[in-house]
């Protein structure tokens, strides 16, 4: 115990080599230390320090944590990731009931036919399957659309186009080197039914590209979710509104902000569109009445919004020729989609 008078310290250690001791000190009281000591040349301890008094462990308080698992090579599982909120993650689940996107085709699936004079076997998906596989496709072709058209057309957003600069310009191009047909998914009911082939190893190579095709496609609404979560009121779209979440909404559940701080970045957002107008309309201006819209050289055709420029088409009229500034079904190719969706799965 440090002698009275010697040192003026509250929280010491023993300096010597040959001693392992730790000690407070009384405010009023030097010489009083916490346990007895035979130290004599007790020393303050470096500011910050840590008093742990010796043999005595330090027990760390245990939380009950839970691992969630999602397999990612399942839809709906990165459907998840994308939504982590209960409600979504609950109608998703009960959305995508049934789903076989992420299990091997069975021969349940399969249906078998052989023709009478030439005793040649051909394979197909069984009307059950084509049903599971197209309704899944379906809704992850629906919530991209719903997404795309619900800040411009909020009171019908599940319409049969998308605003040609949204996937041409703001959302970012899948790996696959080639943008969904998401209009395709949404809205055409039939793709898979007139699937007809020589064999059943013939069949699951193409549904083993199907669901590459749902994977990726699934992989590619989780990026753009996080994107659109990151841009906050600046994002092109409302990736809640699938599941009747309004913009103010789905931000204040994904992010966990306050309703105050969304109200101001919803204000600055509003602010920022305005500045871009502004700055897109003068720019727009310096270039000239002429170009604006010229079918090759101007802004518009430069990004794709304007209808192909084909003068010399019979069906070419100057009326076409005005800004299109929708996608339409008509303008996917969906045989081109899965030749290079296939081509993309063998260098995977």
């Amino acid at each position: 115990m440090c002698p009275s008078g010697q040192h003026s310290h509250r929280f010491v250690t023993c300096e010597g080599a040959e001693h392992e001791v730790h000690a407070f000190t009384l405010p009023q009281r030097d010489n009083v230390t916490s346990f007895e000591s035979p130290c004599q040349a007790l020393v303050p301890l470096p500011k910050g320090s840590i008093f742990v008094k010796p043999s005595q462990k330090v027990e760390t308080p245990s939380y009950p944590t839970t691992v969630l698992a999602f397999n990612t090579a399942d839809p709906v599982e990165l459907l998840k990731l994308a939504f982590p909120d209960p409600s979504i993650r609950a109608l998703l689940s009960y959305l995508f009931s049934g789903s076989i996107l992420a299990k091997p085709l069975t021969d349940q699936h399969i249906l078998l036919t052989r023709d009478s004079a030439s005793q040649v076997e051909r394979a197909r998906f069984t009307p059950e399957a084509v049903d599971l596989i197209t309704r899944d496709l379906c809704r992850l072709g629906q919530m991209v659309v719903v997404a795309a058209n619900s800040l411009t057309h909020p009171t019908d957003p599940l319409r049969p186009f998308i605003p040609k600069d949204i996937p041409n310009l703001k959302w970012s191009l899948p790996d696959l080197g080639i943008v969904f047909p998401h209009l395709t998914f949404a809205f055409d009911t039939s793709p898979f039914e007139s699937i007809i082939v020589d064999s059943k190893q013939t069949l699951h190579v193409i549904y083993n590209i199907i669901q590459f095709v749902a994977q990726r496609y699934a992989t590619w609404i989780l990026e753009q979710v996080r994107r659109s979560i990151l841009k906050g009121y600046m994002s092109e779209a409302n990736w809640g509104a699938y599941f009747g979440f309004s913009q103010d909404e789905i931000l204040r559940s994904l992010t966990r902000k306050s309703v105050q701080r969304l109200e101001a970045e919803k204000t600055l957002a509003g602010r920022k569109r305005k500045r871009e107008t502004v700055n897109e309309v003068n720019a727009e201006g310096s270039i000239g009445k002429s170009l604006v819209f010229h079918p090759v050289r101007s802004s518009l055709a430069q990004q794709g919004l304007l209808e192909p420029y084909d003068p010399l088409s019979p069906e070419w009229s100057i009326d076409a020729y005005a800004p299109s500034a929708e996608l339409t079904i008509e303008e996917e190719d969906f045989g081109e989609f899965m030749i290079q969706a296939s081509k993309r799965m063998r260098i995977d």
